[in-house]
Order: C-alpha cells, then sequence, then structure tokens
C-alpha cells in the first residue's frame, strides 16, 4: 500500500495527512457554531469552581448575643460580628462615634466570645488572644479606641474578664493580666491610668471577676479593698459572685448567700429584731456577753478582725462575710436588686438590711440582667420594679439587656424590644 513504506518520504505522507484531516475537522466546527460564540475553552479564572456549591452556602447566623447600655452585638456562625444601637465610645467598633440603626460590620474576624460592659468591648479569638476597643485605653491610645485593636503581650488566654473601662484575662499559667484603669500592680482603681498589660498581685485561677471582687476555681473569694487590694474574705467554696451598690456577695457551694462586709445598710443598722431582754445571770456563773447576728442568732462576742489585717497566707483579710436570709440559691440575680433564684425556681429579693422589695416572681429558670425567663419559655422583663410580660418571645437560646432594652435570640432570629433612641432595637434582617 501507499502507507506501507517506512523511509523517510513515506512517513512526511503520513505526517501531512494527519494535518490535512485536522485541519478540515476545525474548519467543520467553526462553521457549526455561531459567529459570536466564545471560545470553547475559555473559562474566567475568577469564576466559582462549583456555582451551585457557592449557592447554596449557608448565610451566617448569630450564635451569641451582648449587650450593655444602648449597644447590642452578635456573634455570627462565621466568627464575624454585627453591632448597633449606641456608639458614644465607638463600641460599635466601625471606626466611628454616630449611633446605628442597621448593623455594622466591625473589622474582626476569628471571634471566639464577646463581652460589652459599658462602652468596653472585648473579643476572645481563636488563636486565644485579644482585641478590645470602645472605652479602654492603654499603651498611649486614647479613652476611645474606635476600631478592634489587638492587646500586644496577652496570649495563651483562657477567660476573659470585661470591666467598664479596663478588662483582665486569666493566661496559660492562671495568673491574671489586666490592662486599662488599673494601678501599677494590676489592681483595680477608681481612676484612668490606662496602662499596659500588666499582671495583677495576690490573685491567681480566677473563674469570675466584678467590681468590687473575685472568686476562684476553688471558691476562695477576694473584695476590694479601697486602695484597690483584694482582700480574701473567710468564706470558702464560692461557685458565684455578683456586687451590687458597692457590696459583693457570693453564692456558696450550700446554697446560703454570703455579703462581705460594707456598710449598704448604715454603719450603726441592724436587720434582725431587737434582741430581748437577757435573763439575770445566775450567781456564781461568770457569763459572756451576747449579741445579734444579721441573720437572727445569738451568737458569742468575739473580737472582728480588722478589714486590713494580714493572714498567715500574706493576702489581706477581707474580714468576715455576712448572710443574706435566703433559702438554698441556684443564681444571682443582682441586676435586680439584692435578688435570687431559689432551687424551688422562685425569683426573690432580700437587701439582708430589713427592706424587702417585693415583687417575687415562680417558676423562674434564669435571670439576665433586668428580666427573666420562665421555666415555660416566656419572657419577663421589670422596670421600676413592675414585671411586664414580652409578647411573642418563647424558649429564647439567648438574652442579652441593656440599659432601656432588650433583645432575644429565638427560632434563629433575633427580636428586640424596648427603647429605641438610640437604634438599639436594630432595623435589620440577620
Amino acid at each position: 500500500m501507499f502507507f506501507s513504506g517506512t523511509g523517510r518520504f513515506g512517513h512526511r505522507r503520513i505526517a501531512h495527512l494527519v494535518i490535512a484531516l485536522a485541519v478540515v475537522a476545525c474548519r467543520k466546527q467553526e462553521v457549526s457554531r455561531p459567529v459570536d460564540a466564545p471560545p470553547i475553552d475559555a473559562v474566567p479564572i475568577d469564576a466559582p469552581a462549583d456555582a451551585a456549591d457557592a449557592a447554596a452556602k449557608p448565610a451566617p447566623v448569630a450564635t451569641q448575643l451582648v449587650a450593655s447600655g444602648d449597644s447590642t452585638c452578635a456573634v455570627m456562625s462565621d466568627l464575624t460580628l454585627r453591632c448597633w444601637g449606641g456608639n458614644e465610645h465607638g463600641q460599635l467598633g466601625n471606626g466611628q462615634t454616630g449611633d446605628a440603626a442597621t448593623p455594622v460590620v466591625p473589622e474582626i474576624r476569628a471571634v471566639k466570645e464577646l463581652q460589652l460592659v459599658d462602652g468596653t468591648v472585648c473579643a476572645l479569638l481563636d488563636d486565644a488572644s485579644v482585641a478590645c476597643w470602645g472605652r479602654i485605653a492603654w499603651h498611649g491610645h486614647t479613652e476611645d479606641i474606635l476600631r478592634p485593636t489587638g492587646v500586644l503581650g496577652v496570649i495563651g488566654v483562657t477567660k476573659l474578664f470585661v470591666l467598664a473601662g479596663r478588662a483582665c484575662a486569666r493566661v496559660a499559667d492562671d495568673s491574671l493580666v489586666c490592662w486599662g484603669n488599673i494601678d501599677a500592680r494590676g489592681h483595680l482603681v477608681p481612676r484612668a491610668t490606662n496602662r499596659l498589660p500588666t499582671p495583677v498581685v495576690g490573685l491567681d485561677h480566677v473563674a469570675g471577676l466584678t467590681l468590687d471582687g473575685a472568686f476562684s476555681d476553688d471558691g476562695r473569694w477576694w473584695r476590694w479593698g479601697s486602695d484597690g487590694v483584694p482582700k480574701l474574705v473567710e468564706d470558702s467554696g464560692v461557685q458565684e459572685i455578683a456586687d451590687r451598690d458597692g457590696t459583693v456577695c457570693g453564692r456558696l457551694q450550700t446554697g446560703r448567700v454570703m455579703c462581705a462586709p460594707s456598710d449598704r445598710c448604715g454603719a450603726h443598722h441592724t436587720s434582725s429584731p431587737p434582741s430581748p431582754k437577757p435573763d439575770a445571770p445566775k450567781r456564781g456563773k461568770p457569763t459572756r456577753a451576747k449579741t445579734t447576728s444579721r441573720s437572727g442568732k445569738a451568737v458569742m462576742s468575739a473580737k472582728a478582725p480588722k478589714p486590713d489585717e494580714s493572714t498567715s497566707s500574706g493576702t489581706a483579710s477581707g474580714g468576715s462575710s455576712e448572710g443574706l436570709g435566703f433559702p438554698s440559691v441556684r443564681q444571682l440575680a443582682f441586676g435586680l436588686g439584692f435578688c435570687v433564684v431559689t432551687t424551688t425556681d422562685k425569683l426573690t429579693c432580700d437587701d439582708g438590711c430589713g427592706r424587702i422589695k417585693p415583687p417575687t416572681l415562680d417558676r423562674v429558670s434564669a435571670v439576665v440582667g433586668r428580666c427573666a425567663q420562665g421555666t415555660s419559655g416566656a419572657v419577663t422583663c421589670f422596670d421600676d420594679g413592675k414585671p411586664t410580660a414580652i409578647p411573642g418571645i418563647t424558649h429564647p437560646t439567648q438574652l442579652a439587656v441593656g440599659r432601656a432594652h432588650a433583645c432575644a435570640l429565638a427560632a434563629g432570629k433575633i427580636v428586640c424590644w424596648g427603647n429605641r433612641d438610640h437604634g438599639q432595637l436594630g432595623d435589620f434582617a440577620l
């Protein structure tokens, strides 16, 4: 045959024939396509690999709500933030100080936990670092920081505590570091000092922190002295603390509520009824004077320790605590006053000074700020001591309560109610 030759000319004829056939095939294909059709292999370089998969990707949803004052923020499922409402100190994190009714998106990602207190905001990130903004200052920053700013030197954070104008972090070695309005020892002080992250002297293994006290994993607790130094209170087994009107109280493992010494009832006030006149002592038997405690029980008088006496541990003594007259308690609810939720699901209040403040509320599951969620799933909020049932809110998974507004996460949606003067109600759909 013609192609059976193996010489170089035979090979050349075969190659020419293959090329000719390919050209003919291409010409037929071009004729069959419209003139303006794009090249067969033309694909935009920025096109998604699979448009169907991209369209099916769900939008982020809120997983955590926090509120304080007139502001609210939500942590989203993609670890970004949405914030709205009052923005006087830049707490919305968008670089401005104007209020926002429509949620803004601060320039921060990888947020695992968020805390907001009186315009001070800090976020714990997924690499165990911290960023803060709003009403807090350190390292030469002005009093208000308008965008999320990393706190240099604070790493390995296991717990985050945010207070007005300052923040603290428990780090990997279980020590405590604070920054903002603190003194040179890391202690909380009334005046702003705008300090760098500073190790705190006298505290360790902190599990809870307030402006007036702290408690540790092993149930120790402290109150702050007037000089900002933490003073160890004599009780142990503390599982929760809360403060009100400058008084810090702890819920013990036994269900009792004990308060560190303070003058909230007045220097000479006693909540107990006057003690009856004691019987005349019998002859020949010495007696010891009896006094009446706040709980109404007669106790033998003893020399009380001075508030600043040092203990053998080297930590200043906070003195002995005083019990509030509650039955067994499972949650402190000091956002409503000196109130608690008992183990029988009852909200009740008693300041321990003989000024019991009704009303009480039965069948309470939990309290957040001034709002209570019932065991039925309904929400009741208190304004000026008067309970108001919130319609349309049942079984919320999150409650966030501000000064005059509140928001709930229920059925995957955020619903807000109350005052809207600063855009607190969030005209949005997340």
